[in-house]
């Protein structure tokens, strides 16, 4: 990287990456480090070994999901962010476990907490109406609105693996590496 001024200088100059970028976190920490991710709604905390009784007879050396990010909703949701204010093409995903019986899913272009886009997924077992759904939902000024929606909802206490991609305008929603559903996105 290099510049040239033929006349003043150059003070605080902003940079930003224009290659691919890769960012994974296997939430594998030493005492004391700084996590990359900020809460903004619910309790979050960093989980070593399981989170089941049979716990602690687990040894970190031999579980494939030895380290964790847990999430509770104690009012409203539970939402924890990371990356940058300049992300805008870009495929997230995640193991995801839900334990209970409320929604769990992926959030894009975050921008505050009534303002962004998610790929929502709830409870097979749900009576709700948006129970039993996967569903790629579009949140602006706090409105919330459905721009996709297939049915089918997770079983608690099993391991799925959620992605949303956003690229050209477009959101699509995978469940398990396979793409389930598709929407166009004109707000963000």
């Amino acid at each position: 990287m290099g510049y040239a001024l033929t006349a003043g200088k150059l003070a605080d100059p902003l940079l930003q990456f224009i290659g691919d970028m890769g960012f994974s976190d296997d939430f594998m920490r030493a005492s004391g480090e700084r996590s990359l991710w900020q809460p903004v709604g619910g309790t979050w905390q960093e989980e070593s070994l399981r989170i089941d009784p049979q716990a602690s007879t687990m040894q970190e050396a031999k579980s494939a999901n030895a380290f964790s990010y847990l999430g509770k909703a104690a009012q409203g949701r539970a939402l924890s962010v990371t990356g940058y204010w300049f992300w805008s093409g870009y495929r997230l995903s995640a193991s995801v476990r839900p334990l209970g019986g409320g929604a769990c899913g992926l959030l894009a272009y975050y921008r505050d907490p009534d303002n962004y886009l998610a790929l929502r997924w709830t409870p097979r077992a749900s009576t709700a109406p948006d129970g039993n759904r996967l569903q790629i939902i579009q949140r602006v000024a706090g409105q919330e609105r459905v721009l996709a929606d297939t049915p089918g909802g997770f079983r608690p206490e099993q391991w799925y693996k959620l992605g949303i991609a956003l690229s050209n305008g477009w959101v699509r929603g995978y469940l398990d590496d396979e793409e389930r559903l598709s929407a166009c996105n004109r707000v963000f």
